[in-house]
């Protein structure tokens, strides 16, 4: 991300003021994500739950990011490491369901929480991809922890529980993708 950084304080489009204050900014952000990754990770640890179910919205959340990012920012390359993260998440899912006693907050959460934003905001400062599709994927992790915070789904035990968070985590960043789709159709119909 420093590079980045760097990159629009040499070119001169940004101040060495401004620059500091998106590190801080986007430091502080990324933090803010690892916490709640991890937060959701403990929280199914706690209830004896299996790895997948915080592993399981995560992978939904990074690979609808991966492919907005190949969608709207034009940037195939960083939408594959997304997509190669998400891919990941969905086989620790796979195994924790065939009964792998998986860990998701011991080491899963570092590498989803601090990765998947880092990624993002690549995709946003490198390639411009608009602020609200990069911040979108990031919203949604906070969302299905919230989500998951409800009375009503705490009530609920097992798959059903992860298949709401999973839901309500996903479906805004489903309907970006859709719309996407549509105008690129839309866009190749008319070129």
């Amino acid at each position: 991300m420093w590079l980045i950084v760097r990159l629009r304080l040499i070119n001169g489009s940004w101040s060495a003021g401004e620059a500091a204050l998106w590190t801080a900014g986007l430091t502080l952000a990324t933090l803010a994500h690892w916490w709640a990754v991890s937060e959701l990770c403990e929280r199914a640890e706690r209830e004896g739950a299996r790895a997948w179910r915080a592993a399981f919205p995560l992978s939904g959340v990074v690979g609808l990011g991966a492919l907005l990012i190949v969608l709207a920012g034009h940037s195939l390359t960083v939408g594959q490491f997304a997509g190669a993260l998400s891919l990941g998440l969905l086989g620790v899912s796979g195994a924790s369901l065939v009964g792998g006693r998986l860990s998701m907050a011991r080491c899963g959460a570092a590498v989803a929480g601090l990765l998947a934003p880092v990624l993002w905001m690549h995709a946003a400062l490198w390639t411009e991809l608009g602020w609200w599709y990069a911040g979108a994927p990031w919203a949604m992790v906070f969302v299905g922890l919230g989500v998951d915070s409800l009375r009503a789904v705490r009530a609920r035990r097992g798959w059903v529980r992860g298949v709401i968070v999973t839901l309500a985590a996903t479906a805004p960043l489903l309907a970006l993708a859709a719309w996407e789709m549509v105008k690129f159709v839309r866009d190749a119909g008319e070129g």
